[in-house]
């Protein structure tokens, strides 16, 4: 499949477009609620074929699972393990393109969704500003530290 090429699947056209701008913890929890294990194990197809005629190393192999409760969960994360490591490639431009042909079988927004994943989101970004400050004042401390016991150690 060529980058261009349009995919009718419902599901990776919502994933494809959320992606990155929500958690992946609130997009697995919405295709899990939304999609039915048929829909999501053809998605999951569908991903595997467009990504097979790409030669990378080290990306995830399909894993054909067993019918079961645990099948669709597993299969949702096997799709967003290899969309991260797509991502991480910086690969997914490589992927055709996904539309929706049934709007009716896209989630729809949910403000309070979008309110949380704000939410998450800012949050997030003040822990990761707030473990960085708190690594530069640990490394000061250390640095005040090694120079104190230097100073003491050398006078006699």
């Amino acid at each position: 499949m060529a980058t261009g090429d349009l995919v009718v699947c419902e599901l990776l056209c919502y994933l494809m477009n959320k992606y990155g701008n929500s958690p992946n913890d609130s997009l697995k929890s919405i295709v899990l609620s939304f999609y039915t294990p048929i829909e999501i194990a053809s998605a999951k197809d569908t991903i595997y074929r467009a990504v097979a005629p790409l030669t990378v190393d080290g990306l995830p192999r399909l894993v054909q699972r067993r019918k079961g409760d645990d099948k669709p969960r597993h299969d949702v994360d096997d799709i967003f393990t290899l969309v991260d490591a797509l991502d991480d490639r910086a690969l997914l431009g490589s992927l055709p393109k996904y539309v929706a042909g049934d709007l009716s079988r896209v989630p729809p927004l949910n403000t309070g969704d979008l309110d949380m994943t704000l939410l998450t989101l800012r949050v997030s970004a003040m822990e990761k500003k707030d473990v960085a400050a708190c690594r530069g004042v640990r490394c000061s401390c250390a640095d005040v530290g090694a120079e104190v016991f230097s100073n003491h150690c050398a006078e006699p």
